[in-house]
């Protein structure tokens, strides 16, 4: 599977990829573990935006590969994160990449706002909806972050 769209080829991840964790909603308020998610992260970049021709760093974005096992034609994708420990969080859609019929496995590049402040933490979970059901890929509860 290469595939230039996603940016995925030869990329490698910034981190050792945990075990994903299925968490199952809406039927209850707790989420249900299981070993086996359809949602896991692949890459993820940090891109920061310069003024032209100049070093003065004035916001930044993050870039997010995801794979998804097919589970329906129809699913989103997508990234909720925040930057002030969960006060307030924002949910962004991703766009299909590719697809790999020998591993029915999709891409899926999420990006969030490119307005992200230098110096700003932020802190993310993955989700893949299917009809009535969400799945949350959230490094085993601890939740992906990162540093501008």
């Amino acid at each position: 599977m290469q595939n230039m769209e996603c940016g995925v080829r030869n990329m490698k991840p910034h981190f050792a990829l945990p075990p994903s964790y299925l968490f199952q909603l809406p039927n209850s308020s707790i989420p249900k573990l299981s070993p086996v998610s359809p949602i896991r992260l692949l890459s993820q970049q940090l891109l920061k935006h310069h003024r032209q021709g100049g070093n003065f760093y004035f916001g930044g974005q993050l870039k997010i590969v995801a794979e998804v096992t097919n589970r329906a034609t129809v699913k989103t994708v997508g990234i909720r994160y925040t930057d002030d420990d969960w006060l307030t969080w924002k949910e962004r859609d991703g766009i299909w990449c590719s697809h790999d019929e020998r591993s029915e496995v999709d891409q899926f590049l999420v990006l969030t706002e490119s307005t992200l402040a230098a110096g700003v933490r932020i802190e993310y979970a993955l989700y893949c909806r299917v009809n009535e059901s969400t799945w949350w890929d959230n490094n085993n509860s601890a939740n992906y972050s990162a540093q501008f």
